[in-house]
This record gives structure tokens, sequence and C-alpha cells, in this order.
């Protein structure tokens, strides 16, 4: 295991990566962010384990194709902390697979360092988000859960109950304990809030012939579907999504079964 450290930056990265060619290409990245800190280079599964558990780092940077234990199989041991997960690997059929882990972002090798900038600034995100959520009023207030009615439910927002109309909503993506939900009339700046609910609890409440669950990750409001290009799904907002495996069949189902 190799160690590195930057002391001027609060958000936390363990590479997981068994090329030393790969791991010298992130080190070169990561010495360019002076607000990432790399604590550890692990390079197999069940050294990343141990470290993953005793570092607790905000985020892994973590390679599929690994000695004794693949990249997957070793997010399905780990249980006391989960990191967010940023996946890199040179096979591009591991994309699909990579969406079933909730996965942040997907890197294809060789990874250019603009691509990789914008997979750290989705980190830098989703950390924002979190210890907005945490620190109570100066980011956001959320419930635990949302107040049904029929056609909207009340949320807890800047700390105000503000009507969450269903048909305002063209996207939500999932963000392990939370939920950014889209709207297509933004209440703020950024176009979506957040609220701490599981996807399986808002897909019960949403109206079921107006959203569509495309993979574990994402539901996306149908009428916003313009394209299914293989496993992709296009919006009209110009979004690209990856269908999950799983979903794959009740996804053509609902889009073939409208076709003309």
């Amino acid at each position: 295991m190799n160690e590195m450290s930057n002391q001027n930056n609060p958000i936390t990265c363990v590479i997981i990566e068994d090329e030393p060619l790969a791991q010298n290409i992130y080190h070169r990245y990561l010495a360019k962010l002076p607000d990432v800190q790399l604590l550890a280079t692990c390079s197999n599964a069940l050294e990343a384990i141990s470290v993953i558990q005793n570092t607790r780092p905000d985020f892994i940077l973590l390679d599929i194709n690994l000695p004794e234990m693949t990249g997957f199989e070793m997010l399905n041991v780990l249980r006391l902390h989960k990191p967010l997960v940023i996946f890199s690997t040179a096979h591009v059929e591991y994309a699909f697979k990579s969406y079933d882990f909730d996965a942040l972002d997907y890197l294809l090798k060789p990874v250019s360092f603009d691509k990789f900038i914008r997979s750290i600034e989705k980190v830098k995100e989703m950390k924002t988000i979190k210890e907005g959520i945490r620190g109570g009023g100066s980011f956001m207030n959320v419930t635990p859960d949302i107040r049904q009615e029929n056609d909207s439910a009340f949320v807890k927002f800047d700390k105000k109950n503000i009507r969450l109309n269903f048909n305002n909503i063209w996207m939500i993506q999932a963000m392990e304990d939370y939920l950014k939900i889209f709207l297509i009339e933004p209440v703020n700046a950024t176009g979506y809030i957040v609220i701490r609910m599981t996807m399986k609890d808002i897909e019960s409440k949403l109206p079921e012939d107006a959203f569509l669950r495309i993979s574990r990750s994402y539901i996306v409001k149908f009428q916003e579907i313009v394209a299914l290009e293989g496993n992709e799904i296009k919006l009209k907002e110009g979004h690209r999504l990856q269908i999950g495996r799983t979903f794959k069949d009740e996804v053509r189902k609902r889009i073939e079964g409208i076709t003309m």
C-alpha cells in the first residue's frame, strides 16, 4: 500500500488499482487537485477492504479487474463504511453492471484529466449535499419522508414546507440515502432539491404511468423520454442515461408498448 497526503483538503480518497501505469496517472492527476487528499493506494481488494474501514474515505477510485476479488465482489463485502464509488476499467461491457452498484461515476481507461475532473466534481457535489443536510439550516432542511396527497407531496426545504407537484418532476437520482429531485420549474438556483428517502419509497408514491424506473439510480418522467438507443435512453434535456440490466426488459416493454 502506498500513501500520499495533502493536508489542505477535506475530500479524501483511496485508489484500488493493480496496474502501476494507471496508479501513476491517478497520482499525477490528484497532485493537481489541492482539495483532494489521497489516503492510500491499494493493489488488491482484500487490502483495500481493511484500508477503507480504517480510513473511511469520502470516495474510492475502484478498478474492476483486480486479483483475488473483483471490484464488484469487494463492494458486496464492505459493511461498516461504504464510500462513494467511481469505477475505472478498460472494459466497456462493465459499464452497465456498474449501475447496479449505485456508482457515482464510471471512467473508461485510458482516463483523460478532463473526465477525471468531472468525476471529482460529482464527489464534491455529493459531499456538499450530505454536509448541508447534516448541518440543518444553511444548505437545506429535509424530512425523512414526504407527506403525500393525490398528485403532490409536501417536503421540508429551506426551513419551509413546500408543495412538490409530481408533474413538476422530470428526473430523480439516487445518491446513497438521499434523492436528488430535478424540477421542470425550479424552486432554487440549482434546479433540484434533495430529500432523505429511498428509491423504493418514492417510486411507490409516484403515479406509476407517469414515471419509469430505468436503473437503481434513476427514475425519469415518461414524457421526458425522446428516444431509446441501445442500452440508453435520451431525454428532452439532452441527457443520456444508461438502462440498468435488471430494468431493461421493463423499459423496453413500456416504450415499445406505445410505438406505432
